[in-house]
């Protein structure tokens, strides 16, 4: 009885510490923006629109919130050492709730579309979506570097 005691109590120590550490390591996941309350971490305006925010969560779990792609590419540039380990995620602007990683995301610069800093940045997770938003408002297709390259020319 003693023995079943011990090997028992052992086992829960080992559950219990196993969903600590677990739970301890969980990413946050994106998305997690109070609309119309949440502030942008890069401009301070507050976060409006589903279809262009953006986030970065540091390997620590915290959460920083954008409201515009620029935005999210103007922190980097400003904090360069915070994307480190990090993982940046856009949300795609056809379904507003669909959140891609950064780097795997197509991007439309078009002064057609009007994104909250007025740079006209959009990101689709395809690209044919992408394509088929140029063919409609114009612009320029790119990817994550050519965003980062572009927003560091032209933002101060």
């Amino acid at each position: 009885m003693f023995l079943f005691k011990k090997l028992f109590n052992k086992k829960w120590i080992i559950l219990i510490a196993g969903l600590m550490l677990s739970s301890a390591c969980s990413q946050p996941k994106p998305g997690n923006i109070h609309y119309g309350v949440d502030a942008c971490s890069h401009c301070q305006m507050i976060i409006s629109d589903s279809r262009f925010a953006s986030e970065l969560i540091t390997s620590k779990g915290k959460v920083y919130k954008f409201d515009s792609v620029e935005c999210l590419a103007g922190y980097l540039k400003d904090n360069p050492e915070s994307q480190k380990n990090a993982k940046l995620w856009v949300s795609d602007l056809i379904t507003h709730d669909k959140w891609i990683p950064a780097g795997k995301a197509v991007y439309l610069h078009s002064q057609t579309i009007k994104s909250p800093m007025g740079m006209g940045f959009s990101a689709y997770e395809t690209q044919t979506a992408a394509d088929s938003m140029q063919t409609q408002y114009g612009g320029d297709v790119m990817n994550w570097d050519m965003v980062l390259n572009w927003t560091d020319r032209h933002m101060q």
